[in-house]
């Protein structure tokens, strides 16, 4: 993980159109500011990764019991959590909240963009908590990476999912105008679609009219 966030901060102010050009053999992850707008820097693939690939070193992950006894509102980390019903944390208290160190809690998301899937956590303590009395102070947690849900060319921003609802309840941010939610493109295709369709029932339109850059009515 180390050497990934190396690759990621070497060129941690390049923008998505120059991604492509900063391409090594070297580095399959880079840091670069975000396709959506204030939402800071997101990871980018510095490489192509086939449909079902894992993305990213092997991370641990730390569950949080009864978050809420522990940050307040105004504290922005639990903001970073994963839902443990993706994590596998989820039998681990009746309120848990994961911590995915690396490029779980370094990508951005986006609720109709994704193009990655959570990997999980595999269950490996190091210590026996029937003996070891420092088993508190380690996760048993580990071997998170992300997995492709689409063939995803180099240059592209790695978006985990997350439901839509989190722009609006969650966070406490003002996302209007700064990022389109599944709404939107509905609404977007609805418009095309009316379009299209007024273009075919009026066939005898020229472009020019189609597009409101003639007089003519």
């Amino acid at each position: 993980f180390l050497f990934t966030l190396l690759c990621l901060l070497q060129h941690g102010s390049r923008a998505e159109a120059e991604v492509h050009e900063m391409i090594t053999p070297e580095c399959s992850l880079y840091l670069a500011d975000s396709s959506i707008k204030n939402a800071g820097f997101g990871v980018f693939a510095g490489r192509d990764f086939a449909y079902g690939e894992r993305i990213g070193e092997p991370g641990i992950g730390i569950h949080v019991t009864d978050p809420s006894l522990i940050f307040d509102a105004n504290e922005v980390l639990p903001e970073f959590g994963w839902d443990p019903y993706t994590t596998g944390g989820v039998h681990e208290a009746n309120d848990v909240l994961t911590f995915l160190p690396g490029v779980g809690m370094l990508s951005n998301f986006h609720p109709t963009l994704s193009n990655v899937m959570s990997g999980g956590l595999k269950e490996d303590p190091i210590f026996d908590r029937s003996k070891d009395v420092s088993t508190g102070a380690n996760t048993a947690y580990h071997n998170f990476t992300f997995i492709a849900t689409k063939q995803i060319e180099a240059g592209s921003e790695i978006f985990p999912s997350i439901d839509q609802g989190w722009f609006s309840v969650d966070s406490g941010q003002d996302w209007d105008g700064n990022m389109y939610l599944g709404s939107d493109y509905e609404k977007a295709d609805a418009i095309i679609n009316d379009l299209l369709q007024f273009r075919k029932n009026n066939p005898n339109l020229s472009d020019a009219q189609f597009s409101g850059e003639s007089k003519d009515t």
